[in-house]
Formats: structure tokens, C-alpha cells, sequence
């Protein structure tokens, strides 16, 4: 259900047109009143189904960018966690007496 699909089907209908001016006139008359009637009703189509559509779009916009922002907490924490739980390296708890913590 596009425009240019639609109006590439129907225009293969004047591929075999007779060689008759006037027959092959009211073929292309006819193709073109058809393409027209058709994407008329492409159009409402898309103002139609497209209108029911931006709720849901824009929850499932909303839906991404939280699983996304919970991805990147997630993996913060993760690398907090990790930074915290490193040993300090050998030797450097000789440099502090140990009250000094």
C-alpha cells in the first residue's frame, strides 16, 4: 500500500494497448482515473491507520529509550561494583599506619 507501488501495477495494465488511438486513449484515461481512485484510498489508509498508530509508536519510543537508560545504570553500577571490590594493590598498605583509616 504505497503510491508508487500502486501506480507501478496499475500502469503495467497500458503495456498492451492497441495500436487504435482512441482505445489506447481510453486506456490511459482509465489507468489514470484509476490510480487516482487508488491512491485516494491509500491516502486515507494512512491518515486512518497512521492516526491510530502515533499512540503506539510513541509508547513503544518511550519503552526503548527506558530499557536503553536502565542498560546504562545498569552497567554503571556494575562497573562501581567492580572498582569497589578491587584489592588494593600489594605494598600500598605499608604507605598507611593502621589507625589511619
Amino acid at each position: 500500500m504505497s503510491f508508487t507501488g500502486s501506480a507501478e501495477r496499475l500502469w503495467k495494465l497500458t503495456c498492451n494497448a492497441p495500436a487504435n488511438v482512441w482505445a489506447s486513449t481510453v486506456i490511459y484515461t482509465g489507468v489514470v482515473l484509476l490510480i487516482t481512485a487508488v491512491w485516494m484510498a491509500v491516502l486515507c489508509w494512512y491518515f486512518i491507520f497512521g492516526l491510530w498508530l502515533v499512540p503506539y509508536r510513541l509508547i513503544r519510543r518511550g519503552q526503548r529509550k527506558r530499557r536503553r537508560e536502565d542498560l546504562r545504570h545498569r552497567e554503571m553500577l556494575t562497573m562501581m561494583h567492580q572498582m569497589g571490590q578491587q584489592q588494593a594493590p600489594p605494598g600500598s598498605h605499608r604507605m598507611m599506619p593502621p589507625g589511619a583509616y
